[in-house]
């Protein structure tokens, strides 16, 4: 028997292709349980369904895997030539017959079963004993007082199965690489919202799925429903655009003079950049120049002893682009090339793993990272069957550095009736000196955050985070007050009507050329915002939802003293 699952283990069979050949084992003589166990260890896996598995949980999840089919259908079949023999029944002569096995109302019964169990909108209806989410209104809210959630032993039992507790596949990553790397400074995102997003949503988007384009900017948002507009509405936003150097003016001696937007001055010298500029003679071509680096004092030999000292810092006025310009006529050298005022210039540091397990840093996570997660939400729901009364909106934003102007027109154009925007976070432990200020204690690699505050709908985070909960993914809270700072404020500054919050994930050096995150971190918003979104669908009317459940503080009740004592999952 063991050498027959061995057999059928890797075969790529489905049971329609074994049954004939289980059929003729059983004619030729095999035991009806050494049959058995081909029958069942064939159908249930494949040599592509191993590598698929190892790929995404693992080694050892396979082992577990592998061991867990040999042994079950081994006694199986164990037990199945057992019974033969207790009941003394032929089985190869009933193969050779025709005959019922069970009666005409049994099996009208399991017919019914598997039909109800099948079609989700029947399972909803007339199962809900069955439901494929947890009661978004049950308040499971739980902290330690310190605004990160801890899951009980019983939940960690089950967070080796979940893919926020292990490393990020590697093609995973080289997604997130490549919507990184795009280069999409404010004005400009179209190399990653049409460059890199659009054609990876046309790779996984279901039939009827719709992607909406935009004339005033490249955003883009891929609609689940398009024109349903009778369905709840969530858009999930990322925004795309990547602040950025410019080109301010080129001096005699070739220096080009540039303005460093929302960098500071200090962590930009000596850095490699890549300048894109338009052909002149070619409107709406542009061409790059690498190998430049950014400047500013020159040697530290030309420093005056404050600047040597550090008492002295470097002033945004003082930084140019250097691209080695040489000889004669230098000024004419950079502008026989293009060059332009305003030109944009970005800085040449792809994400990298990092050192420390499950990390990884380069320039411009903010706020590639929320399109990824967007995009990566949006795989999943696909490969889940879609939504049946939520009509999701993915939406990769524009404008956001400079007052979320993308967003908003998203929000007044499609007026959804929830949104999530997806941003980065600061770690503040991590952050020199802001620790000792009290701010909340978010840090890179506990969890996803949520904002909480006067924009964030609480009962659009009770959604999340009682889903949360319920499937053991780790979460932090993250105190906005009344502004999120994030495109979680695009339906109040487009003045529609919806819920909203945000979701992100603590990095640390924002707006730096090495900002550094955690890759499970990542993940777990992936999964939080995914599963929140089959609750919402789940619920019986959206809609309801929330017009009805406004939270009410004059029904609150007393609580009382507890004690001292820690929970049983907090003590050591």
């Amino acid at each position: 028997m063991l050498l027959m699952a061995v057999i059928g283990i890797p075969m790529y069979l489905c049971a329609t292709a074994a049954t004939p050949i289980a059929a003729g084992l059983l004619l030729a003589g095999v035991s009806p349980g050494t049959v058995l166990v081909f029958l069942v260890a064939a159908p249930v896996t494949s040599l592509a369904t191993l590598g698929v598995l190892r790929r995404e949980l693992g080694g050892r999840a396979l082992i577990a895997y592998l061991a867990g089919i040999l042994t079950s259908v081994v006694l199986l079949g164990l037990g199945i030539d057992a019974l033969a023999n207790v009941w003394q029944l032929n089985i190869p002569d009933q193969v050779e017959g025709v005959q019922e096995l069970l009666p005409e109302w049994l099996e009208a019964a399991a017919l019914v079963m598997l039909l109800v169990l099948a079609i989700k909108p029947l399972r909803q209806r007339l199962v809900p004993a069955f439901p494929s989410a947890p009661d978004p209104r049950l308040d499971t809210h739980h902290d330690s007082g310190a605004g990160q959630w801890h899951p009980t032993c019983k939940e960690n039992q089950r967070m080796s199965d979940t893919p926020w507790t292990s490393a990020m596949p590697e093609e995973q990553f080289e997604l997130m690489r490549e919507i990184l790397a795009a280069p999409s400074p404010v004005g400009l995102e179209g190399a990653m919202t049409y460059g890199v997003l659009k054609p990876h949503f046309e790779r996984f988007a279901p039939a009827g799925w719709q992607l909406h384009q935009f004339k005033g900017h490249a955003g883009v948002v891929l609609d689940t429903h398009p024109g349903r507009d009778d369905l709840f509405k969530v858009m999930i936003i990322g925004h795309a655009d990547k602040i950025r150097m410019q080109v301010r003016s080129i001096g005699e001696d070739g220096k080009i003079w540039i303005n460093s937007d929302s960098f500071l001055p200090n962590v930009l010298v000596g850095h490699e950049v890549t300048l894109f500029s338009e052909d002149p003679e070619a409107p709406g071509s542009y061409r790059r120049i690498e190998g430049g680096t950014v400047e500013a004092l020159g040697a530290i030999h030309f420093s005056d002893p404050a600047q040597r000292s550090g008492d002295k810092g470097i002033k945004k006025e003082q930084l140019y682009l250097d691209l080695q310009i040489h000889g004669d006529n230098k000024k004419q050298q950079v502008e026989n090339l293009g060059v332009r005022p305003g030109d944009a210039i970005l800085l040449e540091r792809p994400i990298r793993h990092g050192f420390s397990p499950d990390t990884f840093y380069g320039a411009y996570l903010d706020n590639g990272l929320g399109c990824f997660v967007t995009a990566e939400v949006a795989r999943l729901i696909a490969e889940a069957g879609g939504t049946d009364k939520v009509r999701v909106m993915f939406a990769i934003a524009s404008y956001e550095e400079i007052g979320r102007f993308g967003s908003r027109v998203l929000a007044g154009e499609l007026e959804p009736d929830a949104i999530i925007a997806v941003d980065v976070n600061h770690d503040y432990v991590a952050a020199p000196g802001i620790g000792d200020r009290r701010m909340q204690p978010l840090e890179m690699g506990k969890g996803f955050t949520m904002s909480v505050g006067s924009i964030a709908s609480e009962q659009l985070n009770r959604i999340i985070e009682s889903t949360a909960r319920e499937h053991a993914i780790p979460m932090q809270r993250d105190i906005v007050g009344v502004d999120t700072g994030t495109d979680g404020m695009a339906g109040v500054l487009a003045a529609v009507d919806c819920v909203a919050t945000s979701i992100g994930f603590p990095i640390r050096n924002m707006h730096t050329i090495s900002e550094t995150g955690n890759t499970r971190d990542v993940v777990a918003a992936i999964h939080a915002i995914t599963r929140s979104l089959q609750a919402l669908d789940a619920l019986p009317d959206p809609q309801r939802e929330f017009l009805d459940n406004h939270p009410r503080l004059d029904q609150a009740g007393p609580l009382s003293h507890r004690g001292g004592e820690k929970p049983a999952d907090q003590q050591s």
